[in-house]
């Protein structure tokens, strides 16, 4: 699951988040916004119920749209947290064809993810940094 550090003044989210944004008023993102699943053999990207919603591969979803969820493909998929003009954009590369029923052929097995937020860059193994130093997801970025 995808949300926002609570402010200092808000409880945490009503799920533990995988990967915790710090964002800053006015905000874009919900502190449960969205989530990847897998359903029916299929990945697809949940809006949990956000205030500005998320589009999946241009496509909007969440509780004032007409979709909650869309499914990502095989392939570059991109996802916007926030609405129109957030910063908070991911290209989410899926290439595990067993994902997909309808492709033929396996892929290695690995999914990537990666961020095209300014501050935020996932590593191949798994670990975030902030250009070239680490950084610790529990506190915000200093020039956040």
């Amino acid at each position: 699951m995808v949300g926002r550090a609570p402010f200092s003044h808000e409880p945490p989210g009503a799920v533990a988040a995988d990967l915790l944004l710090y964002d800053r008023e006015p905000v874009r993102l919900s502190r449960d916004h969205f989530a990847i699943v897998l359903q029916d053999g299929r990945l697809f990207v949940r809006d949990l119920h956000s205030t500005l919603g998320t589009t999946v591969n241009g496509v909007p979803i969440g509780w004032h749209f007409e979709a909650d969820e869309a499914p990502l493909r095989a392939g570059d998929n991109e996802i916007i947290a926030g609405g129109a003009g957030s910063p908070f954009v991911f290209k989410v590369e899926v290439n595990d064809a067993s994902l997909f029923p309808r492709s033929v052929g396996r892929g290695n097995g690995k999914q990537h993810y990666r961020s095209h937020h300014p501050h935020l860059h996932e590593r191949v193994d798994g670990s975030w940094d902030k250009g070239r130093s680490e950084l610790d997801m529990t506190e915000a970025p200093d020039n956040y």
